[in-house]
């Protein structure tokens, strides 16, 4: 993405997980300019289940998610 000329990408949450890989992002410019918060919810989880368990393991999931993309920079975060 650097060599085509893009500084900021849109994440998935498991993305830039672990510090090797962030200090890769960042030493080719490229900051997060947001997540897509309800990517990779976990098996079962939905946000409009009728499940109250199901809709807090996505809640979560998402919570977690906007944690993450606020350690790395991000100013947004959206939900599909």
């Amino acid at each position: 993405m650097a060599d085509l000329g893009f500084a900021w990408i849109d994440i998935q949450p498991q993305m830039l997980a672990t510090p090797e890989v962030r200090v890769h992002a960042t030493n080719l410019g490229l900051g997060v300019a947001s997540v897509g918060a309800s990517f990779g919810l976990p098996d079962g989880a939905a946000l409009d289940s009728e499940d109250s368990e199901a809709r807090a393991t996505a809640l979560a999931h998402v919570a977690q998610s906007c944690t993450h993309a606020a350690s790395l920079g991000a100013s947004a975060a959206y939900v599909i």
